[in-house]
């Protein structure tokens, strides 16, 4: 197990992460062809992470047939103590900024909020580091 900054090899492409994130969220065995499939990158591409995530300790794999399935490792350390409560924030980011907003706005128009709608990029998934947040805010009179 590398001990020393063990998120610099297992967090050092977008590939790795999408592929982690993937097993975090879907708590199954998969076959590598099914993942890159799932979340949309090549098979050679899925299959050279998904052995670097293996070989670093933080996916289970087990051979059935000609087949290989992956699973994320919840009794690895670092996956448990590290990337489990990473990917329980991420997971819970949308709920906390929507609450952060909807209680700065509480305070400003007090109870005559209806409703408040998210739109746009963040609203469709598609948001990057430069999108703002689209709200829709409906008051009473």
């Amino acid at each position: 197990m590398r001990i020393h900054q063990p998120l610099n090899k297992i967090l050092n492409n977008e590939t790795k992460v999408k592929v982690l994130r993937f097993l975090y969220s879907n708590d199954i065995e998969w076959s590598g062809r099914r993942i890159a499939r799932e979340i949309q990158i090549s098979p050679a591409t899925c299959h050279k992470a998904l052995q670097e995530l293996y070989s670093e300790g933080i996916l289970l794999l087990r051979n059935v047939g000609k087949t290989y399935l992956y699973q994320f490792n919840h009794d690895n350390y670092v996956a448990k103590e590290l990337l489990h409560p990473l990917f329980k924030k991420e997971e819970r980011l949308l709920k906390v900024i929507s609450r952060l907003l909807r209680d700065e706005f509480s305070e400003k128009v007090k109870e005559r909020i209806v409703s408040i709608a998210l739109f746009g990029s963040v609203e469709k998934r598609e948001d990057r580091s430069d999108s703002d947040i689209d709200l829709l805010v409906l008051v009473a009179r």
